[in-house]
């Protein structure tokens, strides 16, 4: 509760600051759009340089009393809050993985820290917020390196990954409709068939895909420091195959032993080839920002500081530049996709997916290295977020576990 409410607290001051930078650049576009009018009569021009001189000093003063007035209040705020915060619990309990505590305030709170993440996190992270998510991993109903020791993990195990602007309880979402027990979900469904624990991992979706995936890397050798697991099965949804993707390439250059146990990768909807909401956020930012008024310039602002994972989504990133990860040799990969049609073959479904990816993107990588092992499904009738806990999804994963 501490942290939550300090890094509240620098977000709302934080806040106040874009807003008087946003204040000033649409009083500077509209100073430019006027002077470019009077640059044309020559009697006019020099009369309103000057005034506009006179403006921006006075505007000046004003933002940056705005400014200083901002930064006071929360240098005495933060001095005034420690005795207060003091007296609460650090950090509240995980959320319980249920989907019937939806709209209760503890996944209220959840809910909004994922999507905040999503939207700003890798400013969080700079910022040293302390509502950065970071990085955990969460084994039945405590995270892993919230502990004082990491407990002995069973032999063999199956990590989940969610994706962009939520947390580990989304793989909660809709279990009563879809499973009839609120407490079911491809964690506790697959435990129960083939045996795989579950190991969620809770991470801030705001950051590059490239610098999760090193912290799965990182995270995934210390819990498994003391003895390797005998078979890991990886499963991401959305954004949360990438990180997947990533994190294996890089374990594997670090000469990390866990790569070597996974047999299963699963990748729901992952956009490996690009997400088209992102690259047309991608290209109204441009546009906007190239058009010199306040209305476009400020939303225009407002899109280009969207989050690097966000960004990320644009093209499928994983790593740096252009380098494509390499696959696990001994791996199996199942790349799932899905379209809002009931038939998968339909016109519409091929054009929507499932709203937020398009089918040949989810379908994996566009270039397959020579004798990898993968495995393409589309399932119709779905939506982007249903693909985390649709029976006909979990039907795919079963199969292919089926038998260890």
């Amino acid at each position: 509760m501490r942290r939550r409410v300090r890094g509240l607290k620098a977000l709302i001051h934080d806040a106040v600051d874009f807003t008087a930078d946003m204040v000033e650049e649409g009083h500077a576009s509209i100073r430019r759009n006027a002077l470019r009018v009077l640059d044309v009569s020559p009697e006019l021009s020099g009369p309103a340089k000057l005034a506009d001189g006179v403006y921006r000093a006075s505007l000046a003063i004003t933002l940056g009393s705005v400014r200083g007035v901002n930064h006071a209040v929360r240098f005495i705020t933060d001095a005034g809050l420690e005795p207060v915060l003091g007296r609460l619990a650090d950090e509240a309990e995980p959320i319980e993985m249920r989907s019937d505590i939806a709209g209760t305030a503890a996944w209220i709170s959840d809910a909004a820290l994922g999507a905040l993440n999503g939207a700003v996190g890798d400013y969080l992270q700079r910022s040293n917020n302390p509502l950065d998510l970071g990085l955990s991993l969460r084994f039945r109903d405590r995270y892993l390196d919230a502990t004082s020791g990491t407990p002995e993990l069973p032999a063999r195990l199956a990590v989940y990954v969610h994706g962009l602007g939520t947390t580990e309880w989304s793989w909660c979402f809709n279990a009563f409709e879809a499973h009839g027990d609120a407490a079911q979900c491809f964690g506790t469904l697959l435990e129960k068939d083939a045996g795989l624990a579950p190991l969620f991992v809770r991470y801030n979706s705001g950051r590059r895909v490239v610098e999760n995936g090193s912290l799965l890397a990182d995270a995934l050798e210390r819990a498994f420091e003391q003895r390797l697991p005998q078979e890991l099965v990886l499963v991401g949804h959305s954004m949360g195959g990438l990180v997947l993707q990533s994190a294996c390439h890089q374990a594997v250059e670090r000469g990390y032993g866990w790569p070597s146990r996974v047999s299963r990768v699963f990748s729901l909807g992952s956009p490996h080839q690009g997400a088209p909401l992102e690259q047309l956020g991608s290209a109204a930012a441009t546009l906007l920002a190239g058009i010199d008024w306040p209305s476009t310039r400020i939303p225009g602002e407002i899109l280009r500081r969207r989050s690097a994972g966000m960004q990320d989504l644009r093209r499928g990133q994983v790593l740096d530049g252009d380098e494509p990860a390499r696959l696990l040799p001994q791996a199996s990969y199942y790349f799932v996709s899905a379209t809002i049609t009931s038939d998968p073959h339909h016109p519409l479904g091929w054009l929507a997916g499932d709203v937020l990816v398009r089918v040949p993107s989810a379908s994996g990588p566009a270039r397959m290295e020579p004798g990898a092992h993968f495995e393409t499904s589309c399932l119709g009738g779905m939506v982007h977020q249903e693909l985390q806990n649709h029976p006909d999804v979990y039907a795919v994963l079963k199969r292919a576990c089926a038998g260890g």
